[in-house]
């Protein structure tokens, strides 16, 4: 059946408008992943103070299955007892952030700054900058201060707060830096050690480690009970 020069001008504009379509939407790029990961527990969730549509946030129970494992920083959120944080042993919370090669660390957990975690965080590679408390914080937890999320690196390091303010880690996870607390505690006394006793069940001995991003620095050491026999 012959077409008529007037409906086949309306055809030619039809698939030329919808040809244009299909280009723009092709060619739309893909929404780039957020550069914050908050890394939960879905059987117990405590997520962080945030602002809205700054993060993905992913549970650790399925954190393998997610796609791409990307991101400048991550977030730990979770009640924290050594040796488990977020609901997880330290050996499991530990690899998933690392799956990420975050360059920032947030311990958003209480007792975050013990050396179960900052070790096994060195073991699986990471070379990250950490933020971490050596003691209990409330809920939901830290601060973020708006240089978190728009400063360099070192900025946001110095933008996750306590309210009030205390003393955190800050510190550039180091093999060599983190054996020499442990040395430092194979020489304590009972006496002594009973002295820096932060927490009692499990045993949580407070170690002086100051950085050249917080003074006032701490870290845990977890002891077995014969140590203060």
């Amino acid at each position: 059946m012959a077409v008529s020069n007037k409906n086949k001008g309306y055809a030619l504009r039809y698939f030329g408008v919808l040809g244009c379509l299909l280009f723009v939407a092709c060619s739309q790029p893909a929404e780039p992943p957020k550069e914050i990961v908050v890394l939960y527990t879905r059987e117990d969730p405590i997520i962080p103070d945030l602002p809205a549509d700054c993060c993905r946030y992913i549970d650790l129970e399925d954190y393998q299955q997610v796609s791409p494992k990307s991101a400048k920083t991550v977030i730990l959120a979770g009640h924290g007892q050594a040796p488990e944080y977020a609901g997880h042993d330290y050996a499991y919370v530990a690899q998933a952030i690392a799956a990420f090669s975050p360059e920032l660390i947030v311990m958003n957990s209480c007792y975050g700054a013990t050396t179960d975690i900052l070790g096994a965080l060195i073991a699986n590679k990471s070379e990250a900058y950490i933020v971490a408390p050596p003691f209990p914080i409330y809920q939901p937890g830290f601060t973020y201060e708006p240089a978190f999320f728009t400063g360099t690196l070192k900025q946001k390091l110095q933008a996750v707060q306590t309210e009030p303010k205390y003393p955190l880690l800050r510190w550039k996870l180091n093999q060599a830096e983190l054996q020499q607390v442990d040395q430092r505690v194979d020489k304590m006394s009972v006496k002594e050690l009973s002295k820096r006793l932060r927490r009692v069940a499990p045993a949580l001995v407070r170690v002086d480690f100051p950085t050249e991003f917080d003074a006032g620095g701490e870290v845990l050491v977890p002891l077995p009970p014969e140590r203060f026999k």
